[in-house]
């Protein structure tokens, strides 16, 4: 089926015919009709498209046959641009005559500046830590973990105890958004507490990690010794215990071994506190000032520290027993017996 739709413009007007299969205008020669007053128009939005709200309808204003740049015949269409584009719509009133009108729909769909995680500290972390992280943007944050959101996290800080990658999705106010980059932080493992043991034939103290060990004597780190032995010069007194480290992480201390505890060589009683012994128990006092002690049995594992203020005194219940009661400072032993 053709209908012909006529030019408006001065009389005689040139008569197209519009092919409504594919809806193809061609001109017919030699056809004259009557002037046009005719005209069309397109109404839609004012407010440029956004993210957060990007389709338009897009309407003709009058006219009963219509055609649109994008090839509907109908009197709206829906269009959803993703840059400002200009839409074209020819329209007839049925009767011959037609008119083109054309309407710009305007796209705003610039994201916001792209955010970056801020933070102090390293990447490798230790079960029981935290960081705080900071995105760059003050407002309308969300934080990511491992691509997933993260409930509740909107704020600009985020703190952080698990292991995985982190990123945070800014959003402005046309609805679009921008993601950082993913930042990884790893929260390894504390090694269990090493246990350590001494040789009374070689004279050494072995730590049940073959590596990562860090051995100290008398509180302070033995240089240039991460194996699992160590052995002590003949002059040294005092005790000993390692830690372990791995991945980063350190474990707590050992049990600490009181140096040459079998060799029964004790000195006085250190002046700065008295000591009483009753049947199954032992009371410690302090005098003038501040003391730091240990009781170790006499095989050399340490029992308990005893950290005292000037003037007080501390009790302590030990089942029955040989003890060495060390000062930690001057490492004076003094030995007891609990029946």
């Amino acid at each position: 089926m053709e209908s012909f739709l006529r030019l408006p413009g001065q009389s005689p007007c040139i008569l197209l015919g519009v092919r409504r299969a594919g809806y193809e205008l061609s001109e017919q020669e030699g056809l004259t009709g009557l002037p046009c007053n005719f005209s069309t128009s397109i109404v839609g939005p004012s407010a440029p498209l956004t993210c957060s709200n990007n389709t338009a309808v897009l309407y003709a204003q009058r006219g009963s046959i219509f055609l649109w740049s994008t090839g509907s015949i109908a009197d709206s269409i829906v269009v959803s641009p993703t840059s400002t584009t200009t839409f074209t719509l020819v329209a007839s009133d049925g009767l011959g005559c037609f008119d083109t009108s054309r309407f710009t729909v305007n796209v705003d769909r610039i994201p916001p500046p792209t955010p970056t995680i801020l933070y102090f500290g390293r990447d490798s972390l230790c079960q029981g830590d935290s960081i705080t992280l900071q995105s760059s943007s003050l407002a309308n944050n969300q934080w990511l973990r491992d691509g997933e959101l993260i409930p509740g996290g909107i704020q600009r800080f985020l703190g952080v105890v698990n292991s995985g990658n982190y990123a945070i999705l800014t959003t402005g106010s046309n609805g679009c958004f921008s993601q950082s980059l993913g930042r990884a932080f790893v929260f390894s493992p504390i090694p269990l507490r090493p246990l350590i043991s001494f040789n009374s034939v070689t004279g050494s103290y072995s730590s049940n990690y073959q590596n990562g060990n860090t051995w100290y004597l008398n509180g302070l780190p033995v240089s240039n010794n991460s194996s699992s032995n160590f052995i002590p010069s003949s002059a040294s007194t005092g005790f000993v215990f390692v830690t372990v480290s791995q991945l980063g992480c350190t474990s707590i201390p050992s049990d600490t071994i009181l140096i040459t505890a079998n060799a029964l060589n004790f000195d006085q009683l250190n002046v700065d506190y008295s000591l009483y012994i009753a049947e199954n128990y032992f009371q410690i006092t302090s005098k003038s000032v501040q003391i730091s002690s240990a009781v170790f049995s006499i095989t050399g594992q340490q029992i308990k520290v005893i950290d005292l203020p000037a003037f007080s005194s501390f009790t302590t219940y030990l089942q029955s027993g040989v003890y060495i009661l060390v000062d930690r400072k001057s490492l004076k032993r003094s030995k007891f017996v609990i029946k």
